[in-house]
């Protein structure tokens, strides 16, 4: 999701108040989402969520911060501080019995924009169900004093649990952290906490849009951390949906722990990568696992050599599955854009060099189309040369030709490209788009692309039957979490909602979710 950055806005700040009536809606709310999550088994055990640094309502706290006393934020005209129950969406938190964290080692922070200001950034009280606008999402920090909150003293209400109360609220995430607050973590700004090891917080997110056309969905494009599944009345079929991970933590991280192990001499589709990435705190324990696409130079090693080789092994995964197969000379193949409700067909052919590919929207091959070549998404290795120590840096994840040879493994997993040069419309074409992550699928050599494309049964199978070659080499860390994700869903890639394979819900009239944690 984009937050914008354009200008501030303020004027002078005013405390909100809690309409004593309100508790009772609450209340009653809670009663019936707590029986909605037994209808659909969820579980027993809950905790209660309550303010975490400020305590609310007579309600302790021990969030992230400080515990000062509550501290509200200046409101911006025409602010919507409580629009009523009829416009809010309830989230029903839900752990398991014997949860490895304790009520008040887990913590919550809901961020977005204002959904009559879009250029305005903000967070959510999601006890007292309102936004709290800050100026731009280029000028946001995260004060976790007064923008976090935390699970505590689990309090049962006969059984039930208290929710997350959430506003009309525009392009939103909500974000977990457990053991450790936000407070501990380096200070971040609307794009989110840091990723890598500098981070030592265990957390997680999800992607909520409240306001118009309601929706939410996992997002693990840059990281796996916490298993969660997420439910609510799909808008479309009016039946319950569940997406996520119903697992146990160790065995999703057994199966990232059982990657097969590649040649360590082997330049291309080499596993290793997939080993790298794992992030842990001080104490050992795992917090994430990268994706390979979101990781920054320093991740990949600890020590240049190290993160030399690595990244170099990412840029370059695809090469000899792109230049043997994908881009084999004089090949012709059919395939869907990437909106597969369009049904629109186009046709590639590549040049006798085996360098270019052109796309047309005939069968006759004869009407180019709008985007009418594509180069070979492959460099020669050891380029783009970003060593520390003699090559330019800046390259990279560079996606500019006319600066420099490009990352392609960076590029083709999903990372905006240039706007113009062999870097351009990768990331914004429907065809581009959809050939792109048919390559990280595994599945972007086969010539009868309007079947096989959009298989999900036939992505990440390598050579067939899941074995990992490089020249068919398997991204594995897609491969895991859509195996693991229910009906094979999840969003592993910037572009893994291609043919509609990503977790996304709409849940319009209905909003009410229940998130259910998996044991830690």
């Amino acid at each position: 999701m984009v937050f914008s950055s354009k200008g501030r806005h303020r004027k002078a700040g005013t405390q909100v108040a809690s309409p004593a009536g309100r508790v009772d809606r609450k209340r009653r709310s809670v009663v019936q989402l707590g029986a909605l999550a037994a209808s659909v088994g969820v579980g027993v055990a809950t905790t209660a969520l309550v303010g975490g640094n400020t305590p609310i309502g007579g309600l302790g706290g021990g969030g992230s911060g400080s515990g000062e006393s509550a501290r509200l934020p200046v409101s911006i005209k025409d602010a919507s501080h409580d629009t009523g129950t009829g416009s809010m969406t309830t989230v029903l938190l839900v752990f398991p019995d014997h949860f490895s964290f304790r009520p008040d080692e887990i913590f919550v922070a809901v961020l977005g924009c204002a959904p009559w200001a879009p250029d305005v950034f903000g967070y959510v009280d999601p006890v007292r169900g309102t936004f709290h606008p800050t100026g731009s999402a280029a000028d946001f920090r995260l004060d976790s004093a007064t923008m976090t909150f935390s699970v505590s003293a689990l309090r049962r209400d006969g059984g039930q649990s208290l929710t997350l109360t959430i506003p009309p609220l525009a392009s939103g995430r909500v974000y977990f952290a457990f053991g450790r607050g936000f407070d501990a973590m380096p200070p971040f700004g609307a794009g989110g906490p840091s990723n890598g090891a500098d981070n030592p917080v265990l957390y997680d997110k999800f992607e909520l849009h409240t306001a118009d056309h309601p929706n939410f969905k996992l997002t693990n494009a840059d990281f796996w951390s916490v298993p969660f599944t997420i439910s609510a009345i799909d808008a479309n079929t009016e039946t319950r949906r569940v997406v996520g991970y119903p697992h146990r933590r160790a065995d999703m991280i057994a199966a990232f722990d059982s990657i097969p192990v590649s040649d360590a001499a082997e330049p291309f589709g080499n596993s290793s990568i997939f080993k790298a990435l794992r992030v842990s705190a001080s104490d050992g324990r795992l917090t994430r696992i990268l994706s390979p696409k979101q990781a920054r130079f320093a991740d990949w090693g600890g020590d240049d050599a190290t993160r030399l080789a690595l990244a170099q092994r990412f840029t370059h995964f695809w090469d000899r599955y792109v230049n043997e197969l994908c881009w084999r000379p004089n090949r012709r193949f059919s395939f869907y854009g990437k909106d597969l409700a369009d049904k629109r067909v186009f046709y590639g052919r590549v040049a006798p060099d085996g360098m270019t590919l052109s796309l047309f929207t005939d069968a006759a091959y004869t009407v180019p189309y709008r985007v009418p070549t594509l180069p070979r998404p492959s460099a020669r290795w050891g380029q783009p040369d970003y060593s520390p120590a003699d090559g330019d840096p800046s390259l990279f994840h560079n996606t500019d030709s006319s600066v420099g040879p490009i990352d392609w493994g960076f590029l083709l997993a999903g990372n905006a490209g240039a706007q113009a040069g062999d870097g351009a419309h990768w990331a914004s074409d429907p065809a581009a788009i959809a050939i792109a992550m048919s390559i990280c699928r595994g599945v972007m050599h086969l010539d009868d692309g309007c079947v096989s494309w959009i298989d999900p049964a036939r992505f990440y199978n390598g050579a067939g039957d899941g074995v990992d070659t490089p020249r068919m080499p398997i991204f594995w860390y897609a491969k895991l979490l859509h195996a693991f994700g229910i009906d094979a869903r999840a969003y592993a890639f910037s572009h893994d909602d291609v043919y509609g394979t990503d977790p996304a819900v709409y849940f319009g009239g209905r909003p009410e979710l229940i998130v259910q944690f998996g044991q830690m």
